[in-house]
């Protein structure tokens, strides 16, 4: 199974409100597995730049020991900034020798501590990748420049045009091809790949809790797609998506369908495939209030022919009508979740075979017909 890392790091990032991007890992991590699921006890204070050109690097020190210490093959990271990948490749298991490198992101993040304007590590992230940079921080040795795929960028400041130059480098529209991706890395001849998704590569029409938007983005389903057709063909080291930062809880929950479609794609869950569904349909259709209960997303005003009697969980989301659901409800529902979690794509397949009777339904039975109104509780 999947592993998760949650590394809610905020020292990399240039942002005044950088300390939003513990909110947004803190957000993610709610969604995920928890068996799966480890959050790291990361630095809460500044850091101090020790005499180099990278601001904070003695936090930022500290939490790349931390990531050293939770890696396995596999792993998804949840940031926190970007620069969180760079930890991940220094002491990735098996190595580097035959990993590519898909960057997705707004920004270059190609500067050294000589040429950033504001000395933070997340806009020298893929040049410490490179291998370049300040020798604490950098990769050694680097990822090749032929084994490195950029994907979306779209805001460069003079110092970096050079080095982006040099690598792969897809634009926004170059996804309007489903292979387009997957067809780069295999050019590289690598045998695994490690996909660094920021957020921010996501256009903000569409996906607003950022730091520094930048126009005319990628959608969640083009880079879903691209993502889902690349591991179809090469095997997946790890992959990291950073940079949520939510200014409110409202603007977190707007933004955690494509969240969590995203993670989908690179975790394959079933779980959160179906909690991805689930929160576009009930986006789509919800009339009612959208609600943080019993450990589910709960859309209420749904159109009575959207659900199933008195509702429908779908991965970690509820559907249901207009009555507010009782804490019993939400209880069996609950249950539901983790027959989600623990069958993934099999369990709509599984439920129906199991039959339309509720009273002979297992999965009905295990999540409680009294709490599932099927059967009158005892007086």
């Amino acid at each position: 199974m999947v592993r998760f890392l949650v590394v809610p790091q905020w020292q990399g990032s240039p942002a005044a409100r950088a300390m939003l991007l513990v909110d947004g890992a803190s957000a993610i991590a709610g969604d995920l597995p928890r068996a799966a699921t480890t959050v790291l006890d990361v630095p809460v204070e500044a850091g101090e730049a020790l005499g180099t050109g990278v601001r904070r690097l003695s936090a930022l020190a500290r939490t790349r020991q931390l990531v050293a210490g939770h890696l396995e093959a596999g792993t998804v990271l949840i940031g926190g900034d970007c620069s969180i990948t760079v930890a991940a490749l220094d002491t990735l298991p098996g190595g580097t020798d035959d990993l590519a490198v898909v960057w997705c992101d707004a920004h270059g993040d190609l500067h050294t501590p000589d040429t950033s304007p504001s000395g933070a590590f997340s806009g020298m992230a893929l040049r410490a990748v490179l291998g370049e940079g300040e020798p604490q921080l950098a990769l050694s040795p680097g990822i090749p420049r032929d084994r490195v795929v950029t994907v979306g960028v779209r805001n460069l400041d003079e110092a970096e045009t050079g080095e982006w130059d040099r690598l792969r480098n897809l634009g926004v529209a170059d996804l309007d091809d489903p292979a387009a991706l997957a067809d780069a890395v295999q050019a590289t001849g690598a045998q695994r790949v490690w996909v660094h998704i920021d957020v921010d590569v996501l256009d903000p029409a569409s996906f607003a809790g950022v730091s520094a938007a930048v126009p005319f983005g990628v959608t969640p389903a083009s880079l879903s797609t691209a993502i889902r057709e690349l591991r179809s063909r090469v095997p997946l080291a790890g992959a990291t998506i950073a940079g949520f930062a939510p200014r409110t809880p409202a603007d977190a929950v707007d933004d955690l369908g494509a969240i969590l479609r995203l993670v989908g794609a690179v975790a394959r869950l079933g779980y959160l495939w179906g909690t991805a569904v689930g929160w576009i349909w009930g986006a789509l259709w919800s009339t009612g209030p959208i609600e943080r209960r019993g450990g589910l997303w709960v859309f209420r005003g749904m159109p009575r022919w959207t659900f199933h009697r008195g509702g429908v969980c779908v991965g970690g989301c509820f559907l249901t009508g207009d009555t507010r659901p009782t804490d019993a409800v939400l209880r069996h529902e609950a249950v539901h979740k983790q027959q989600w979690l623990r069958y993934g794509f099999l369990m709509p397949v599984l439920y129906l075979f199991a039959g339309r009777d509720p009273l002979r339904n297992r999965f009905e039975i295990e999540a409680g017909l009294e709490d599932g109104n099927y059967v009158r509780r005892p007086r």
